[in-house]
């Protein structure tokens, strides 16, 4: 994972260039005669020039996709660098893009033993460290079997949660030093949003979870830690993902919690993103909304267009969730709250090489009749005679304290009220699933207010009269 800018001062060129999956960020702007990039847009917002302005389909992004997506941000001007590219730039700020990684039409089928090699080899060279390092361990599929290629003594890490039980017995069965952390940490979330946005220019709806980690883990004393993210859409771990060719019969064998595939796009999106008709917008009207709407789904539509072209149909679900979800949702937010904790974080399962292997396999290779979902990873923890009883059960996930998620309901529904006053956004819940969709909504009122409080109200970015 990276992002840099070097600069050759013989030749007078800048060169530009993101890992292949997104995980680290790169901000850019350009203006009249100067070209400016950081990994946080706070240094350019602080440091470019005197102010800005809001950018409205960055903002609509946000509040219907749960982050600007297509490299656009909250503000206008401010853009990031695509994954997967290399730009040359030279003297007259004249840039000349290179996508220099696509994953690779490989052939067809799926090795195990290839596999396993593979992710061996991974795990073993994001384990070179000369800190104090840590598995983000839930005891689920994903990171037991990331913890199998750990050496014993190695340590885990997990904020407390439901799964804690079956986090300190994987950990024990691994031979870890367990550390875990009471996940109410935070009394009130505004100034800790607000401090968060100051520093680093993000607004994530979902960052709470990682800024609560990332800071348990530092003040643990850890400097890096390994978290699964990504499996779940690498693996078809999720029932809203779409499993072409994939045996009927093998559906009818799963168990009830692991659930039957979507059997379109457009469940998929509604899962991942909310139903498309509950969402807030900054548009003023109906009319514009069902324009807003029309081109959000031209636009992911084309993005699974573009998978499909790449690794054929039986993958480019999953290639769509990394590339949206994951690389503009998920990766920025991890990112941004580890990093402000000063911690790093380091994702094996999107390792270029791994994210390749892994889109050659077909559905059947990756659900089983006997094993389910992520049947590879589950081979592993078979083999190493993990417990079923840790890892082959229903996904719990993390969670906040009941009393920490009374209290977000409030702040969020004072924070919508606000922003609904003041124009910033309207409310449409015309269907769907409002309970799920209205906590998101919450959820991106409370990250954003504290964003313009940050950046709006300081005046360093105004809005269009």
């Amino acid at each position: 994972m990276f992002a840099f800018a070097a600069f050759d001062r013989i030749e007078r060129q800048l060169w530009l260039a993101r890992d292949p999956l997104g995980i680290k960020p790169l901000f850019i702007v350009r203006g009249d005669g100067y070209l400016a990039c950081a990994s946080w847009s706070s240094a350019l917002l602080n440091g470019v020039k005197e102010s800005w302005q809001l950018d409205r389909e960055g903002l609509a992004s946000y509040f219907q996709l749960g982050a600007p997506q297509d490299g656009l941000t909250l503000v206008e001007g401010i853009s990031s660098l695509p994954s997967g590219e290399l730009w040359q730039i030279d003297a007259n700020l004249k840039v000349c893009a290179d996508v220099y990684w696509r994953p690779e039409q490989g052939p067809e089928g799926f090795e195990t033993d290839g596999f396993e090699s593979l992710l061996h080899k991974v795990v073993g060279e994001h384990l070179a460290a000369d800190v104090p390092m840590a598995l983000l361990l839930s005891g689920g599929v994903d990171s037991t079997a990331l913890g199998c290629f750990f050496p014993k003594g190695s340590a885990a890490f997990h904020l407390d949660s439901p799964e804690m039980q079956n986090a300190r017995e994987a950990s024990e069965f691994l031979g870890f030093d367990f550390y875990s952390e009471n996940s109410d940490l935070v009394d009130d979330w505004e100034p800790w949003l607000f401090a968060f946005s100051a520093a680093t220019g993000g607004a994530f709806a979902a960052v709470r979870q990682p800024l609560l980690m990332s800071k348990a883990m530092a003040a643990a004393g850890f400097k890096v830690g390994l978290s699964a993210n990504g499996a779940d859409e690498l693996f078809l771990g999720y029932p809203r993902t779409p499993a072409p060719g994939l045996d009927p019969l093998v559906i009818t064998g799963l168990p009830a919690y692991e659930g039957a595939p979507a059997e379109t796009f457009a469940e998929q999106v509604a899962h991942i993103f909310g139903d498309d008709a509950n969402f807030l917008s900054p548009s003023a009207s109906s009319e514009e909304v069902e324009c807003e709407h029309e081109k959000m789904i031209y636009r992911l539509k084309r993005r699974l267009e573009a998978a499909a072209n790449q690794v054929g149909e039986a993958a480019a679900y999953r290639l769509f969730e990394l590339r949206t979800y994951v690389e503009q949702d998920l990766n920025p937010t991890l990112d941004h709250a580890s990093m402000y904790n000063s911690l790093e974080v380091r994702v094996p399962f999107l390792d270029h090489r791994l994210v390749s292997y892994v889109l050659r396999a077909s559905s059947n290779d990756l659900i089983h009749p006997e094993l389910g979902r992520k049947a590879p990873l589950k081979r592993i923890l078979l083999e190493k005679g993990v417990p079923g009883r840790i890892w082959n059960r229903a996904k719990v996930g993390f969670s906040l304290p009941a009393s920490s998620i009374v209290a977000a309901r409030t702040t969020g529904l004072r924070n919508l009220r606000e922003l609904l006053e003041d124009g910033y956004v309207r409310f449409f819940p015309r269907k769907g699933l409002l309970v799920r969709d209205f906590q998101r909504v919450l959820a991106a009122a409370t990250a954003f207010a504290a964003w313009k409080r940050a950046w709006i109200d300081t005046g360093i970015v105004r809005t269009k009269e």
